[in-house]
C-alpha cells in the first residue's frame, strides 16, 4: 500500500475538532442496517425458519434434509446482500455464495481492506468447481463509497462474518477460514476464536512494508486520506481512497491478531509472493512461528504480487489451497 498523503486544510487542531464532531454525529454503519426493513424481514425469516427446523428435530428425533438447511443458509446470504445493499454497494461488490448439496465441506473467504468480494472470487469459484461449498464475505464499510470505510470499525469488520459463519454452519461439517491481505488477519481471529478445520493466509500483513501505516492513529486527525493508483480493471471493486481513520483501525486490528495467534491450533496454509509491494515477505515466517498448529506450511512463490490470487502466481495458488483443503478433508470430498 503506497501513501501519498492529501491535507486539508492548513489548521490540524481544528480539524481534530472538526473531525471529533462530526464522528459523534454521524449515524454510522449499524443503525442504518437496524432501520433497514428488507435486513428486519429477513432476520425474522431466518428467526422461523431456525424455529420451525428445531421443532421438527425436536419431535421426530431426527435431522431435516439438506435442502431445509441449505435453506437457511440461503437467508443468511440474502440478509448479507440486502445489508450490502443498504450500505450502497453495487451488486458486482455484493458477498457471494456457491453452496453444493453434495459435500460437506466449506470454506468461509474474507478480502483484503479497501477491496471487496471480488477479491476473493477466483478461489471462490475454483473451490467451487471442486465440490466445496463456499461463502465469501463483505466486510462492513468495504466496496462502497469511502464514507462507508471511513465509518465502519475493525469491531464491524469482526462482526461481518457472522452471517457467513451461520450460514456454512447449518449444514457444514467442516469449515475451512480463508482470507486474502488484511482479510487473511481477520481469519486468523476467527481461527483463534471458533472451532475450524483449517486456515488458510494469503499474503498476511505482519510486517507492513511501509512503516507509516502502523502510525495511522497518530495523524488521523490531520490527514483526511490516503489516494489511491487503480486499475480500470480495479476501480469498481476497490476503495478509491483509504480514509486514514479506517487505515488506523485496520492498523489497530492486526497488532490486536497478532496477540491471540498462539492461540490457533487449527492447522495452517501461509501463501506469500516474494514480490509482495505490500507486506515483507518474511511476514509468512514470522506468523508461522506464532501459531501453535501441529500442521502447518508456508509456500513462498517467486513471482506474483501481494493480491495472489489475481497474479501470475493464480493458478499455482489455487491449486495449492485446494490440495491443502484434500489433505484435511479428502474423505468428505470423496478425494483420495
Amino acid at each position: 500500500m503506497n501513501m501519498k498523503y492529501s491535507f486539508h486544510g492548513l489548521m490540524p487542531l481544528l480539524l481534530f475538532v472538526i473531525v471529533v464532531s462530526l464522528s459523534a454525529c454521524s449515524p454510522g454503519l449499524k443503525e442504518s442496517k437496524m432501520t433497514n426493513p428488507e435486513v428486519t424481514a429477513l432476520q425474522d425469516a431466518i428467526s422461523r425458519q431456525q424455529r420451525a427446523i428445531a421443532e421438527v428435530q425436536q419431535s421426530t428425533g431426527q435431522d431435516v434434509d439438506i435442502e431445509k438447511k441449505l435453506s437457511i443458509a440461503r437467508l443468511y446470504f440474502q440478509l448479507d446482500t440486502a445489508i450490502a445493499r443498504a450500505e450502497g454497494n453495487s451488486e458486482g461488490n455484493f458477498p457471494f455464495f456457491f453452496p453444493s448439496e453434495n459435500s460437506s465441506v466449506c470454506a468461509l473467504l474474507i478480502h483484503g481492506f479497501g477491496a471487496s468480494p471480488y477479491e476473493a472470487l477466483p478461489l471462490g469459484e475454483y473451490l467451487s468447481k471442486k465440490g466445496i461449498s463456499v461463502y465469501g464475505v463483505r466486510l462492513a464499510g468495504h466496496g462502497a463509497s469511502t464514507q462507508q470505510l471511513k465509518d465502519s470499525t475493525k469491531e464491524d469488520w469482526y462482526k461481518s462474518l457472522d452471517n457467513g459463519k451461520d450460514a456454512l454452519g447449518s449444514f457444514c461439517k467442516k469449515i475451512f477460514l480463508g482470507g486474502i491481505s488484511y482479510g487473511a488477519m481477520v481469519a486468523l481471529k476467527a481461527s483463534a476464536e471458533w472451532p475450524v478445520d483449517g486456515v488458510i493466509v494469503i499474503g498476511a500483513p505482519m510486517i507492513f512494508l511501509d512503516p507509516k501505516i502502523s502510525k495511522a492513529k497518530y495523524f488521523r486527525y490531520f490527514i483526511a486520506g490516503i489516494a489511491r493508483n487503480l486499475s480500470i480493471e480495479e476501480e469498481p471493486f476497490y476503495s478509491h481512497e483509504f480514509p486514514t481513520a479506517a487505515v488506523a483501525q485496520m492498523a489497530a486490528s492486526v497488532e490486536e491478531v497478532k496477540d491471540v495467534l498462539p492461540q490457533i491450533k487449527s492447522p495452517a496454509l501461509i501463501l506469500q509472493s516474494l514480490e509482495d509491494a505490500r507486506v515483507k515477505p518474511e511476514s509468512a515466517i514470522i506468523l508461522n512461528a506464532s501459531l501453535s498448529s501441529t500442521f502447518k506450511r508456508v509456500i513462498f512463490y517467486p513471482n506474483g504480487t501481494h493480491i495472489l490470487l489475481r497474479s501470475d502466481a493464480e493458478q499455482k495458488a489455487l491449486e495449492d489451497v485446494f490440495q491443502f483443503i484434500v489433505e484435511i478433508a479428502g474423505k468428505d470430498l470423496g478425494v483420495k
